[in-house]
């Protein structure tokens, strides 16, 4: 996330962890300020027991600078999802890890006994993940430097300053582009000779109805259930829509939710403007240990 100055101080000063412990998150941006300045890479502990090395961003406040504010706190849905879907044993996909924030807490949350993928085919992301990795002692993540999408082969993607924005489509003419091998998730799934799956964290910057279509087979046998960021604009940089998603979901028979902060609880939506939203199958056993109200 990049944002003007102004826009930065709005999201800080409305995000809910800045509303749940103001002092602890201004204590950080001043000590983030200060990595910034002198190109120091901080090590944070993160969730239980996970620790990360935090790259400072050359400019604005990225992804990486984020997860130094708030931690396992920086996304509501997601933690939520973990802690409540995911089980000990479980099995998990990342799909597009980044540095490996919410696999870490996968792990956390699967134990020994059970193995996170996590997929991420940018170069630099995915050193800092096996370093995150590495630093926490976590022996059941498995790293898989491929994109997913509809066909196999090749496939150029482009990074803006923040490393967590990194899309099929560039931003401006300052992007750096890198070759990266591209997968279709039915046939990485076929060749691991088809584990069950228990859950999913897809974030891809507009990717996400590609990954969709090359993994039709899995989403429709395994049902796992799914938590996608819907990013209207980097869908649409792509020529995809938010109801590209949706409607795949709904074929199968899954309910959408999202997540309402104020109440603690996942709110049944059929249609999402911009944000994380969880897609549960219906009638799941997982929902019925779960808050949940219908708007």
């Amino acid at each position: 996330m990049s944002l003007p100055f102004k826009g930065r101080l709005q999201y800080l000063f409305h995000h809910p962890e800045f509303r749940r412990r103001p002092l602890v998150v201004s204590c950080r941006l001043l000590g983030w300020l200060f990595c910034k300045q002198f190109g120091y890479a901080p090590t944070i502990r993160v969730h239980e027991s996970s620790r990360m090395r935090i790259y400072p961003e050359k400019r604005g406040m990225g992804a990486p600078g984020l997860f130094y504010l708030f931690r396992g706190g920086f996304e509501s849905l997601i933690p939520f999802c973990v802690h409540h879907f995911v089980q000990p044993g479980d099995s998990c996909f990342d799909i597009g890890a980044n540095v490996g924030m919410w696999s870490l807490l996968m792990s956390e949350r699967c134990g020994n006994g059970g193995r996170v993928y996590s997929f991420e085919p940018l170069g630099r992301n995915a050193r800092c993940l096996r370093q995150n990795i590495e630093l926490s002692h976590k022996d059941n993540i498995a790293v898989v430097e491929t994109a997913l999408g509809r066909e196999t082969g090749k496939v150029r993607i482009f990074t803006p300053d923040d490393p967590g924005r990194t899309s099929l489509a560039p931003e401006s003419a300052n992007d750096q582009m890198e070759e990266v091998p591209l997968k279709r998730l039915d046939d990485v799934w076929a060749d691991w000779h088809r584990p069950a799956i228990a859950f999913v964290k897809m974030d891809v910057e507009g990717s996400e109805p590609f990954v969709l279509a090359g993994g039709e087979q899995f989403f429709g046998e395994c049902k796992p259930i799914v938590v996608s960021e819907i990013n209207p604009a980097k869908l649409a940089s792509l020529g995809n829509q938010a109801d590209d998603v949706f409607q795949f979901f709904r074929r199968l028979n899954y309910a959408a939710f999202q997540f309402n902060d104020p109440a603690g609880k996942l709110e049944q939506i059929e249609r999402c403007a911009d944000g994380d939203v969880v897609f549960v199958p219906e009638g799941h056993a997982a929902l019925n240990s779960v808050p949940v109200f219908k708007s």
